[in-house]
This record gives structure tokens, sequence and C-alpha cells, in this order.
């Protein structure tokens, strides 16, 4: 197949209930840094709020034309897959109560994103996800959640509010080769997160985290998936701090890994049948 004709992997970025201007900017965030690692971006969100998206990119010069309702979505309709930040998992979704008033929950949203994932990780669709997008692959594959970090871990760094920390990787990990085996300084904008050996699904390694022990990658077992699966705790999407040089070449690197991958899996059989 020549450069000409291949056509972008279709990404599809799930999102909430919320559908607001506000919100939807934030969308922009990442199908801009998709469709610079050539993606090409699709909005998957409950059908209760494709209206008030919809306005949005009327309103708006904001290339974001895709949507997708996702309720009945299927994995096969995407070449890969971005799990976006956003609100609170449902607790019982990982046998828990709540047991905080912290908690903004989505179901609606937990309901959309759950099977899509399932979808995903069974047919080998690469699978990217940021933030709420790494608890819910934890989650997915029988693992916890800390409910809210500031108030029930003890001696946790600030990892809310746009803070900034250091992250370590694990040597020889994914991350690591990305990141260039070197920490880096990261922003931090959750209140949710995993510690490795309360938490961790099985089927999954931890390989980074924050210095209070903040789980903040995750990466399948050797052979765990057929298809492409990372996850990281904080917001490639968004930035770091001014001047940080380290943490924009892994930004760009994790985008354009993940894109290359759903890029490679969209390929393969159309050059096959050639």
């Amino acid at each position: 197949m020549s450069d000409e004709s291949r056509r972008a992997p279709r990404i599809g970025i799930t999102w909430g209930s919320h559908a607001t201007p506000a919100y939807m900017r934030k969308v922009l965030w990442y199908s801009d840094h998709v469709r610079a690692a050539g993606g090409d971006p699709i909005l998957i969100l409950p059908i209760a709020a494709v209206g008030e998206a919809l306005a949005f990119v009327s309103r708006e010069d904001c290339g974001l034309y895709q949507l997708h309702a996702g309720e009945g979505a299927s994995a096969g309709d995407f070449d890969g897959l971005l799990f976006a930040g956003g609100d609170d998992i449902d607790p019982a979704r990982y046998r828990h109560q709540p047991n905080t008033d912290t908690l903004l929950i989505d179901e609606t949203r937990d309901a959309v994103e759950l099977p899509l994932l399932a979808g995903a990780l069974a047919a080998g669709v690469p699978v990217f996800g940021i933030c709420r997008g790494a608890q819910l692959l934890n989650v997915a594959l029988g693992g916890g959640l800390i409910q809210d970090i500031p108030s029930q871990h003890p001696g946790a760094l600030p990892h809310g509010k746009g803070a900034f920390h250091e992250i370590a990787f694990r040597p020889g990990s994914r991350l690591a080769r990305l990141a260039g085996g070197q920490s880096v300084e990261t922003n931090s904008y959750h209140h949710q997160g995993l510690i490795e050996d309360r938490d961790l699904a099985p089927g999954l390694i931890a390989t980074a985290w924050s210095g209070d022990g903040i789980v903040e990658g995750l990466e399948p077992e050797p052979g765990r998936f057929p298809g492409y699966v990372l996850a990281v705790q904080w917001h490639p999407e968004r930035e770091g701090r001014e001047g940080n040089t380290a943490y924009q070449a892994l930004t760009q690197a994790l985008f354009d890994d993940f894109v290359a991958a759903s890029a490679a899996r969209s390929a393969g059989p159309v050059e096959a049948l050639g």
C-alpha cells in the first residue's frame, strides 16, 4: 500500500457525560496530540451528551467533527482507543462502598467504557489509558483503587490541581524506553490511585511510581493481551512545567507510540489482502 493511500488510524477518545464548552475544550488537548501523531480522533461519549457536544462543535472552529455515541459502540469500530481522564469510577465496580465525600462518579461513563475496554483487550485493539483511563484498566482487570489519596494515603505527595512531582520508571519497561531511561517530572491532576502491593490487578505490571508509592504507569505482563496496552496516571495531553524538555519529549513519544501501534494494526489486514 502506498503512503498516499494509507488512511490515518481511527482513534476513539472516550469522554463522559459532561459536554459543556469548558469540558469540550479539554477534549481538544487529546485530539490535537492524536492528530499531531498522525491519528484521526473520534470522540466517544454517552448518547445523552451527544447533542450538547454537537452544539459545541458547530460553534467552535476546533477541528473535532467526528462524534460517536458510546452506547453500543464496538472496539472494532476503531484502530485504537484512548481512555481519557475524567470523573471517578464507581467504587461498586471494584467491590468497595463509597467511604469519602470527595467522590464525583459518572456511572453512565463506566457503563460505556468498561465493555469497550474489554472488547479492545480481547480483540487486540491498541489501548492507551490516561489518568482515569489507567484506573479503569486496573479496575476492569480486577484491581482496586484508593478512593481519596489525600485522606487515605498518609505521607502522600500533592497529586491534584496541577501539582508537579518526579516519576521513576521500571528499568526495561516500555515507559522507561519512551522516557529515555531517566526520571521525569510530570503534572498531576488526580485524587484517586493505586498502590502496587495492594491494589494492582492480575496481569498488569506497575512500571512507574511517584515518590510516595502511588503507581503512575501500567503495562501488561508479556503475552497477556494480543495488542498494545499502556496507561499513565498523569496527563500527557496537558502542559508540564515551562522548560521541562524531558516531559515534552515523553509526551510526544507516548502519543507517537500509541498512534503508531494503531496504524500498524489498521494497515496489517489491508496489506495482507493486497
